[in-house]
């Protein structure tokens, strides 16, 4: 099964939701310039986090290994998606510490910043 394919079965039931620009799939891949494509153990995830976006979902633990993408995909990418597609809306992130949770917003603003431009809503952040 194609990625295509992939992405138009996981997120059939965003289809009616006029606001979603993109899918989620699409958007990680977009975000890491196509060099970083979903890992097997983070497809369910996906649909855990597309359930999220449509509010069926309020609370989700991650368990995995270290430098398995995690940060990544679900503190990143989701985040600047959400942001991205909902501009009204405010977001917190919060870490186990205070330079995580800097890094984090930083890298979530570059990537507004940097592919939010391409998105029906173009962004602007203060």
């Amino acid at each position: 099964m194609n990625m295509q394919t992939n992405n138009k079965k996981v997120y059939r039931h965003l289809s009616n939701k006029p606001y979603m620009d993109n899918n989620l799939v699409s958007w990680y891949m977009n975000i890491n310039y196509g060099l970083m494509k979903p890992l097997r153990w983070q497809k369910p995830l996906f649909k855990v986090l597309a359930n999220a976006l449509v509010g069926n979902v309020s609370k989700i633990l991650i368990s995995a290994p270290p430098q398995h993408g995690k940060t990544m995909l679900a503190i990143e990418a989701f985040t600047s998606f959400y942001m991205v597609n909902n501009p009204d809306d405010n977001v917190i992130v919060t870490a186990y510490s205070q330079q995580r949770a800097t890094k984090y917003g930083l890298n979530i603003r570059r990537i507004i910043e940097e592919f939010g431009e391409d998105t029906r809503y173009k962004p602007q952040l203060n």
